[in-house]
């Protein structure tokens, strides 16, 4: 019975969101909750907030995908009194909607403590789910400040608000997520179109989220000058001036200190910097055998969110797709609705 209200409620909400996103139907409550989360963080422009929509449409809230990635977990799916406090990072759009989604797929009360950077869309999310069906009221509450009194916790942070967490609540069961970085390989023979699938996997949320390709490994001699120049082509972020003052940093530092860069114009490719790199720069690896990318993410499998164009572990991310997870591609690779039905 739960499990059907769960299924028909979010896929309604996936409708909805469809409609608006599409221009069939328009929607005063997300435009102002846009506006708003747009008006205090420059960098989830209108664009972006929507992009991350879009995901979740057509990755979570499709009525078959729900029933399907459900089906395993039916015998435990129930109405369940346990709450879990879900605290949200701030990266990206949304970024824990996915947690939020899984929390009440287990049929468990939720209290959200949404970023102080993106504190609105969560709220208009759940709103239009109480506007389907007020039972859902009971369910969710949403705040801005950690959680109490609850039997379970969900958080996403920096490694310090990671420690912080796990401190904080003591012995209750929970699941604590750090940062993580992502990277592709290519091999030099992509075509323009496989260019631009890249430029999403990389641009999309100014690079922000631990989705977002950072860090590229390439063919040893590769031509990374012509490669900077036809990728700025598909850079979607020249008119963000918060991002472009990033850059703009960035590229100072790399010009006073002397090391070798190359300037897309809106980033720069730079060897020799750790990844995760910081906000425009682009970290670049060369390798001359595939083995070489092969222990990279073996020694650093624990930092590491995708693996993009590159076959390692269960799922392969295709060029393009990094910002467009499957619901059961969990984060870190930590099946979150198994966690709170054992937990429970």
């Amino acid at each position: 019975m739960y499990q059907q209200v769960f299924i028909d409620s979010f896929s309604l909400l996936g409708e909805l969101l469809s409609d608006y996103l599409n221009g069939r139907k328009s929607n005063p409550l997300l435009d102002k909750a846009i506006e708003k989360t747009y008006a205090q963080n420059q960098l989830f422009t209108p664009y972006m907030q929507k992009r991350s929509l879009e995901a979740i449409t057509c990755e979570f809230l499709q009525k078959k995908i729900l029933e399907s990635w459900l089906e395993d977990f039916s015998s435990s799916i129930n109405e369940r009194e346990l709450i879990v406090g879900i605290i949200m990072a701030g990266n990206l759009p949304l970024v824990g909607f996915h947690d939020f989604l899984t929390v009440m797929a287990s049929g468990s009360k939720a209290i959200v403590k949404s970023s102080s950077k993106d504190p609105f869309l969560i709220v208009a999310l759940t709103e239009l789910l109480c506007s389907f069906n007020e039972y859902w009221r009971d369910r969710v509450s949403v705040c801005n400040t950690p959680p109490a009194n609850i039997d379970m916790v969900i958080a996403t942070g920096s490694e310090s608000t990671a420690k912080h967490f796990d401190i904080y609540y003591g012995n209750i069961p929970k699941l604590i997520r750090g940062s993580r970085y992502s990277f592709a390989v290519l091999n030099g023979e992509e075509s323009l179109e496989d260019l631009k699938m890249l430029s999403e996997d990389m641009f999309l949320y100014h690079g922000m989220g631990c989705r977002s390709v950072s860090t590229l490994f390439v063919p040893k001699d590769f031509n990374l000058k012509n490669f900077a120049k036809i990728l700025s082509e598909f850079c979607m972020l020249k008119d963000n001036e918060y991002y472009m003052d990033s850059y703009r940093y960035q590229r100072a530092i790399a010009q006073m200190s002397g090391v070798e860069f190359f300037d897309g114009g809106s980033f720069i490719l730079m060897k020799s910097i750790a990844p995760p790199p910081p906000m425009s720069v682009v970290a670049i690896f060369e390798y001359e055998q595939t083995e070489e990318v092969i222990n990279y993410y073996l020694n650093n499998t624990n930092s590491i969110q995708c693996a993009v164009n590159f076959n390692m572990g269960e799922h392969k991310t295709n060029l393009g797709k990094s910002q467009f997870p499957r619901v059961d591609d969990y984060a870190d690779g930590i099946n979150s609705l198994e966690f709170i039905l054992k937990n429970s």
